[in-house]
């Protein structure tokens, strides 16, 4: 796989070293020393670790599977999730800007409640579209009207139906068939019990960013140890690691087209 080529100057230059004024002792393994009272990272370390984590998710798309990202803090999931995300040209994962309880443990369960109404919404949609006429007499223009009408308030309601899945799953929700995901990649995961104690209790591998003040780190398969207080360091790891997944989705689709 081909990183996109990152130096220590870009990494400082996005203040990525700095770390939380509060320093778990669990993280003092990733740190260098203080300045003015601020736990400064060792950057070499997480450039390297950066790495194993893009290799990771790179095999994990390469091979057909699907990657689950996780951002619960609005601000970054408006500026990086929803618009680089939710593109479905893409084709690239899950997104998800609100946990819901079970949602991995009980994924068959839980996704086929979201479209036990959905789907038949649809079918009975596109019943009324293509069958415009009516027993009943009445003119033409009051059966169009009344077709109309019909479809019209069914649009609304799957509209509204659909915003409800996608605030759970992304724009992926708007599939009736939804895979498994294979790994979770969590942003901002501080005060974020519930989707934690999940991926840990299914097992799941797990990638994300730790800063010095982050509880429990054995929890993450692939820990990035970076300062996740600036928003131009949080686009730069999230980008890199996205970047991965695209790769490895193209490598994908180039393999097929060969065979």
């Amino acid at each position: 796989m081909k990183l996109i080529n990152l130096t220590l100057e870009q990494f400082i230059s996005v203040n990525a070293h700095i770390g939380n004024s509060l320093i778990n002792s669990s993280n003092t393994t990733y740190l260098v020393g203080l300045r003015n009272r601020l736990p400064i990272f060792d950057m070499e370390q997480t450039l390297f670790l950066l790495k194993k984590a893009s290799s990771f998710l790179f095999n994990v798309t390469k091979t057909g599977h699907k990657v689950l990202f996780v951002s619960l803090s609005k601000q970054p999931s408006a500026l990086f999730l929803n618009r680089v995300l939710s593109k479905k040209s893409l084709q690239l994962s899950y997104s998800s800007t609100s946990w819901q309880g079970g949602l991995l443990s009980g994924w068959r369960s839980l996704t086929k409640q979201q479209f036990k109404k959905f789907a038949p919404l649809l079918r009975k949609k596109n019943k009324l579209s293509f069958n415009p006429n009516l027993n009943v007499k009445r003119t033409d223009k009051e059966k169009l009207l009344r077709w109309f009408d019909i479809i019209s308030n069914l649009t609304v309601f799957i509209k509204r139906k659909r915003t409800s899945a996608s605030s759970v799953l992304g724009e992926a929700s708007t599939r009736v068939k939804l895979v498994y995901p294979s790994a979770v990649c969590l942003y901002n995961p501080i005060g974020q019990h519930a989707p934690l104690n999940e991926i840990r209790k299914v097992g799941l591998p797990l990638v994300g960013m730790v800063d010095s003040n982050t509880a429990d780190v054995s929890v993450y398969s692939f820990p990035i140890p970076v300062n996740m207080t600036y928003m131009a360091t949080y686009k730069t790891i999230a980008g890199l690691l996205t970047y991965a997944c695209l790769q490895g989705v193209q490598v994908r689709r180039c393999s097929f087209w060969v065979k």
